[in-house]
């Protein structure tokens, strides 16, 4: 009875989900995809998405996208999340400014 319950729940809007302007519904936050596998909502590989939320050589050590590493204390592991909305406007952001450069 509570798998079924579960399998019912899995397809109803999760709260945290949000539309965009298009009326598609994304989650309101992703996690960083595993090794080998791509962000379903972007198509970037971990190690993009990682250069993007972590401070490193590549963005001159300021993280241009927030994220947040959600673990229990003295836990060595935890999840780390990325704000939808805030990716998809960085993402859009470089792109207008590639277009307009001429790049």
């Amino acid at each position: 009875m509570k798998n079924q319950d579960k399998r019912q729940g899995a397809d109803d809007i999760n709260a945290l989900d949000i539309a965009d302007k298009n009326g598609v519904v994304r989650p309101e936050f992703i996690r960083i995809p595993r090794v080998g596998e791509k962000c379903p909502v972007t198509g970037l590989c971990r190690s993009k998405l990682n250069q993007l939320i972590l401070p490193c050589e590549e963005n001159g050590h300021h993280a241009p996208v927030r994220s947040v590493s959600l673990r229990k204390r003295g836990a060595l592991r935890g999840v780390r999340l990325i704000p939808t909305d805030e990716l998809v406007a960085y993402l859009r952001q470089e792109l207008e400014s590639q277009n307009k450069g001429g790049n």
